[in-house]
């Protein structure tokens, strides 16, 4: 591994973190956890206090969690990386574009760059991220689908997130025009317009 690479200290932290939460709490595992933060750059929150991996019911009110459909396309991807290319170059192009910084799109985005990530990889990159816990939980779900049909699952689940994604563009675009029909705004939406219907 290089540690001056941050994926790779990413995937250092992931791997260490499970053998260090099974040490008891005490000055032995704050050192191994300072230890841990100097070389990765990653500090846990709130582990060295309580020695354990938060679960659901610690969550803080409030606190953002994945839609349904795409935690299941998470949770999906993480499992399975290589689903990656049984999407169509549109839905890919799509699904990357740079207006958007999810959490499906970042994953798809590095599964893209470094097709042969695996689960450990992918999930070492969200080590100290509010959605840490949850897509580790991700991670272990099971679909009791076969291969075939958990791709097609996972290539319609796309499909449908684009075009709601795609509806909740449209309709901040057009809030943003109506709260201040600026050039700017008036131009996205016009480009918007031109994208629906193909530039006609």
């Amino acid at each position: 591994m290089d540690l001056n690479s941050l994926d790779d200290r990413a995937k250092l932290a992931n791997l260490i973190m499970p053998h260090v939460e099974q040490v008891p709490d005490g000055i032995l595992k704050q050192l191994m956890l300072d230890r841990l933060h100097s070389q990765t750059g990653f500090a846990p929150r709130g582990r060295a206090q309580q020695g354990r991996r938060p679960g659901r019911s610690e969550q803080a009110p409030g606190q953002r969690k994945l839609p349904g459909l795409v935690a299941r396309l998470v949770a999906t991807l993480i499992q399975q990386p290589g689903l990656v290319e049984r999407l169509s170059p549109e839905a890919v192009s799509e699904l990357v574009a740079d207006d958007y910084a999810g959490v499906l799109e970042d994953l798809v985005r590095y599964v893209l760059a470094n097709p042969t990530a695996d689960a450990p990889e992918l999930l070492g990159r969200w080590v100290g991220h509010p959605f840490e816990t949850e897509l580790q939980q991700l991670a272990g779900r099971r679909f009791g689908l076969g291969a075939d049909a958990l791709a097609e699952d996972f290539t319609d689940g796309v499909g449908r997130y684009l075009a709601q994604r795609a509806r909740a563009h449209r309709r901040t675009v057009l809030a943003d025009l109506k709260d201040q029909p600026t050039a700017e705004n008036l131009r996205r939406y016009w480009d918007l317009k031109q994208t629906e219907t193909g530039g006609d």
